[in-house]
């Protein structure tokens, strides 16, 4: 089937009508290739500021672990200086304590001693007292033989004659 050659007027038709065609296909093309091009740059433009907020979350947490570290630290220092101020008052107490037991060992030391020397003296005393009461045969001896001198020399000028007087 042979076709009829199309005239100039049908051939200039068909052209607008595809020239319309690829307008309207170029357009919506363009509609839709700028619609895809803006969410790309909208994706890549949140994407980044997703990328900026975790960042900036991340430098938050970190910055906030690094300030409950030293915190902690802190903490622990200060624990630190309390016991050792505990320990530095035990102490105190300890010695203080220790003081007062040898000042109580060195009165009553001194108490002992005096004791010991009030006692020592009343012994003296007391042995003094028993030497001088006390019966001694040597002591007695003597004082009889002087007793009996005085008698014997009384006795004998008793026996001179008395012309001689």
């Amino acid at each position: 089937m042979a076709r009829d050659p199309i005239s100039t007027g049908q051939q200039t038709q068909i052209i607008g009508h595809l020239a319309a065609s690829f307008a309207d296909t170029a357009n919506n093309l363009a509609k839709n290739s700028s619609g895809v091009f803006d969410r790309f740059i909208d994706y890549q433009r949140n994407a980044r500021k997703e990328k900026m907020q975790e960042e900036e979350f991340n430098l938050k947490q970190e910055a906030t672990q690094t300030q409950i570290a030293n915190e902690k630290s802190k903490n622990t220092l200060l624990n630190k200086q309390i016991d050792s101020f505990d320990e530095d008052k035990a102490l105190q107490k300890r010695q203080a304590e220790s003081e007062i037991n040898a000042r109580k060992s060195a009165t009553a030391l001194n108490a002992a001693n005096t004791r010991s020397i009030n006692q020592t003296t009343q012994e003296k005393e007391d042995l003094k007292k028993l030497q001088a009461t006390a019966y001694n045969p040597l002591a007695e001896n003597m004082k009889n033989n002087a007793n009996n001198a005085d008698l014997n020399a009384l006795f004998n000028a008793s026996l001179i004659p008395t012309s001689r007087q």
